[in-house]
């Protein structure tokens, strides 16, 4: 079971240790905004069901980036993780992320980013133009998973105990930035100075269709995080690197503060 909540999370904000997924496929849509957009969404979790996880970036061959993938210590007890005991600094290090569930309004409102709907193929992956563009076909109300980050989540949580959970009423979501060091989300009521509105019944329809945000937080195994730091794509096993236990392991904390050089010792 992955850690959720806000108390939990503030736990988790003052520990230090580090994560990513194996499990079954699933198929995400992600939610995202460009610079200077809006959207219009409803939140479909709330306090102690939203959600986070942290992970390591990993090299994968065949990829231009590195994957992000969970690490094994979720619950910061200890649980030894051969990324975490990596002398690759930059693998070692872990990043916290949400994975929020929310709809994304695709109703024609002026200025606002609308939720769109893709081409897809047999498989269900959008196709995509001899431009690298995606192509979109209409607009319509769908769900979307939102891999934010720590900063942007913390706002969440704040947001959540301030309107008495974020399920009560649809928000306004606006990205301000372009790069990973410039950018700031702003997460405000779509009604201002409006109360709580209850969900239509056409939202607690397409809220079936959530993304299993467990599923997608919950790590592979030990043995698959070897194969992965080996080079082999997850569940393949490849050669078994040895880490050692014992000794100092000066990781790194998701949130830039010294992490226990005892993690994994006995």
């Amino acid at each position: 079971m992955s850690p959720s909540g806000s108390t939990a999370f503030e736990k988790h904000s003052s520990t230090i240790a580090a994560r990513r997924s194996g499990g079954e496929f699933q198929r995400v849509d992600y939610f995202g905004l460009k610079d200077g957009e809006s959207a219009r969404v409803r939140f479909l979790e709330q306090g102690e069901n939203l959600t986070w996880a942290t992970s390591h970036r990993i090299p994968t061959p065949g990829l231009k980036y590195p994957q992000d993938v969970l690490c094994l210590d979720q619950e910061d007890d200890g649980t030894p993780c051969p990324a975490c005991m990596s002398d690759n600094r930059e693998v070692k290090s872990r990043s916290t992320k949400g994975y929020l569930n929310v709809l994304w309004r695709g109703t024609e409102e002026s200025d606002l980013s609308r939720a769109p709907i893709y081409k897809r193929n047999d498989k269900g992956s959008p196709e995509k133009a001899p431009n690298g563009q995606k192509i979109v076909t209409g607009f319509e109300d769908s769900v979307w998973l939102w891999k934010c980050s720590k900063t942007v989540f913390e706002q969440i949580l704040s947001k959540d105990k301030a309107y008495k959970g974020l399920m009560s009423r649809d928000f306004l979501i606006t990205r301000k930035g372009a790069g990973l060091d410039n950018t700031t989300y702003f997460i405000e009521p779509a009604v201002v100075d409006g109360g709580p509105e209850p969900a239509t019944v056409a939202d607690g329809n397409l809220a079936q269709s959530k993304f299993d945000v467990v599923q997608l937080t919950t790590p592979g195994t030990y043995e698959e995080m070897q194969a992965l730091l080996a080079g082999a794509p997850t569940g393949q096993p490849g050669p078994q690197p040895t880490f050692a236990r014992g000794g100092e392991v000066n990781q790194e904390d998701v949130f830039n503060q010294p992490m226990r050089s005892s993690a994994f010792q006995k």
